[in-house]
This record gives C-alpha cells, sequence and structure tokens, in this order.
C-alpha cells in the first residue's frame, strides 16, 4: 500500500504524519481511522497521535480479554 503525503483535510482518504501513515474514512459527518501503520517512532511521530494509537492497542486487548472470560 503506498502512502500519500497530502495535508489531512476531510476530503482526503491517506495522509502521512511523519511516520505514521494511516487511512481515514469517511462515515457520514465523522471520520474514522480504519488503519495504521506505526513504525520507529523515534520521538518523530507526536505524543497525542502515538498515544491514540497505544489506546487503540490497548481497547483490542481489552475486547479479546473480556470476550475470553465470557466464555469460560
Amino acid at each position: 500500500m503506498q502512502s500519500v503525503r497530502a495535508p489531512a483535510y476531510p476530503n482526503h482518504t491517506r495522509s502521512e504524519i511523519k511516520n505514521l501513515n494511516y487511512i481515514v474514512e469517511q462515515k457520514g459527518d465523522e471520520s474514522v481511522l480504519s488503519w495504521f501503520l506505526l513504525c520507529d517512532p523515534g520521538g518523530l511521530v507526536p505524543a497525542v497521535a502515538y498515544n491514540m494509537v497505544l489506546d487503540s492497542r490497548n481497547d483490542v486487548i481489552v475486547n479479546i480479554k473480556n470476550y475470553i472470560e465470557s466464555q469460560e
């Protein structure tokens, strides 16, 4: 998948913030982050964006944990 360098306007579907690549889907009036790839941040990614990625990862882990516990 090729990364496109573009301003982060709502009409754009692909953007790159330094080395954080992501695809944004328009769903009605909302933009939803649907895919991301974080490569070697090394202090180049804004802290807010990096924390967003970590929060998403933690949400997935919590959902898996809850699913496993509900199956016991």
